[in-house]
């Protein structure tokens, strides 16, 4: 009898399992050993096998990251070889243009070298290889088209975050969910908090799945 309810219960455990949204910054965190949360997150991937991601970050999200991050290291390199170089900052965000600012710092201080900044290149150049491979290999499916995505949808969460790329993948969460039950994973306490705008976006008739925060 025991071994039969068991069973029963691991059946309705397959029928019911539900896919793990996860966040960008998820997966980049799982490479960064320094990353405080680096060991909870690889626990947590390890344990799962239904990961899903939205085809904006793999489309359009993470290679725009990781295209601003080569350009950042590149445009700082110059700086370096001519100070009179116009670092152009335009295709940057506030928190990489504090990043550009703090490294300028460090080279008019004789703190960073041409040989530094190129290893960090080079890290970056890594990174983006071992993300991709991990979305190839360990990835289970990519969801909603990007000409898909609901713009009433984005622009509600936008008021809470500011962050149209952010908005973007949470309204893929949200949309993905409404068809396969999910759980979404993140680290960002701050653009994924949906509790405010909750009723907003039931009002669309949509259903939010539920958020955790692996930290």
């Amino acid at each position: 009898m025991h071994l039969i309810i068991s069973q029963t219960l691991y059946m309705n455990y397959l029928v019911n399992k539900m896919d793990d949204f996860i966040d960008t910054c998820v997966i980049i965190a799982s490479f960064d050993n320094k990353d405080k949360y680096y060991e909870i997150i690889n626990i947590f991937l390890e344990g799962t096998e239904r990961l899903v991601i939205s085809i904006y970050q793999e489309k359009e999200e993470i290679p725009n990251l990781f295209l601003r991050r080569q350009k950042l290291f590149m445009e700082v390199i110059k700086f370096l070889q001519n100070s009179d170089y116009p670092i152009d900052y335009s295709d940057f965000t506030e928190r990489e243009k504090i990043s550009i600012k703090k490294l300028l710092t460090r080279i008019t201080l004789k703190q960073e070298s041409e040989e530094s900044l190129n290893k960090m290149l080079e890290e970056v150049i890594t990174l983006r290889r071992k993300v991709f491979h991990f979305i190839q290999k360990k990835v289970f499916k990519k969801v909603i088209p990007i000409v898909d995505i609901k713009g009433d949808l984005v622009s509600i969460i936008k008021r809470i975050n500011q962050n149209k790329s952010d908005a973007k993948i949470i309204a893929s969460a949200v949309q993905e969910h409404q068809t396969n039950n999910l759980i979404a994973f993140t680290l960002d306490k701050n653009d994924w908090k949906l509790n405010s705008i909750r009723e907003k976006i039931e009002n669309l008739g949509y259903e939010c799945p539920e958020v955790r925060f692996l930290r």
